[in-house]
């Protein structure tokens, strides 16, 4: 599989956030603390779309912030993480921990993703003073209900960092009425969900087998042009248009006329979803296409649109790096 660079990612908040405090140590960390704010991209999803959310760490104090972690990425149960509740008493806990995965089943990043390699959406162990770093995360809950998250940092001397927590609701895809239901039943949505979670971390549609596999690339094929154009809109629409930006690669191979389509959706993408939490990702797509077709200039002209717009968006520093004379050559 060919990846972009190492990046890292976003979501534009909603109101849907809260500003976070330091937990678990009898006293904060000796070179400061980390405020974190965790939003959802809107309070409520059908089982099996894929809930958007952003983190935003922030270092507020006049030092700089050194992590135990030479990065902050999903690595079990310290570092960053998600933690998950059902209800409104319901108790948090990881959504690495056993029985969180065999209770409700969400769809994570696979455990494979864990360090500046593997995690496009990395933020420095190093954090300056006044430094702000945003992150975006998919996640798929397939059963209904209630849930509260919340994001955590947890360093090695148990320092805790943890969000305010977050409320979404859950509903059955036969509640929702949704567009979704004339390509398949509620199996159906969760596997297509998992797949679209699968496509942001990983930059492929990796199908699985059976219910609790994922949707496959000619699965995923035969039903995103459909959705992408339904003209009743499905609640999936934006992050199936997302996927199929993001799956620029065919067999290994960078081909052209995958680009040239990645291209094209993701302009189309930034026009139709302005809001999006997952623009940056489109847009770091999008300026990897036009380097890949020699179109330089475009390149650096989206790169700039970017970082302007977006100056928090940790996925967005592999373009910041990105020197397009070498590419020149």
């Amino acid at each position: 599989m060919t990846r972009l660079p190492a990046i890292t990612f976003v979501i534009a908040a909603l109101g849907f956030c809260g500003l976070a405090s330091a937990l678990g140590a009898e006293n904060p960390a000796p070179n400061g603390r980390l405020d974190l704010r965790l939003c959802a991209s809107k309070p409520r999803y059908i089982c099996g779309e894929p809930i958007v959310l952003r983190t935003m760490v922030v270092n507020p104090s006049q030092a700089t912030f050194t992590s135990s972690h030479p990065t902050i990425g999903w690595r079990a149960e310290d570092e960053f993480g998600i933690e998950i509740a059902p209800g409104k008493e319901g108790q948090f806990k990881s959504i690495w921990d056993n029985e969180v995965m065999r209770s409700i089943k969400a769809t994570t990043p696979p455990i494979e993703y864990d360090d500046i390699w593997t995690d496009r959406h990395w933020i420095p162990g190093k954090i300056e003073a006044g430094a702000h770093y945003d992150r975006v995360d998919l996640l798929v809950l397939p059963n209904p209900g209630q849930y509260r998250l919340r994001a955590t940092i947890i360093e090695d001397d148990k320092t805790r960092f943890v969000s305010p927590p977050v409320s979404v609701e859950v509903v059955p895809l036969s509640q929702a009425k949704d567009s979704i239901a004339s390509q398949g039943d509620q199996v159906f949505a969760t596997r297509l969900g998992r797949a679209l979670v699968m496509a942001h971390y990983l930059q492929d549609i990796l199908g699985g087998t059976g219910p609790e596999g994922s949707l496959n690339r000619e699965e995923f094929d035969r039903v995103a042009p459909t959705i992408i154009e339904q003209e009743t809109p499905s609640a999936f629409r934006e992050t199936v248009m997302y996927a199929d930006i993001m799956d620029w690669h065919v067999d290994d191979h960078l081909l052209q006329p995958a680009i040239e389509r990645s291209k094209v959706l993701a302009e189309r993408f930034i026009k139709e979803y302005p809001g999006s939490f997952l623009l940056p990702d489109v847009y770091l797509t999008l300026f990897w296409c036009h380097v890949h077709q020699k179109e330089f200039d475009k390149a650096a002209a989206v790169r700039a649109t970017a970082v302007q717009k977006f100056p928090h968006a940790s996925v967005l520093w592999e373009a910041r790096q990105c020197d397009l004379e070498k590419f020149k050559k």
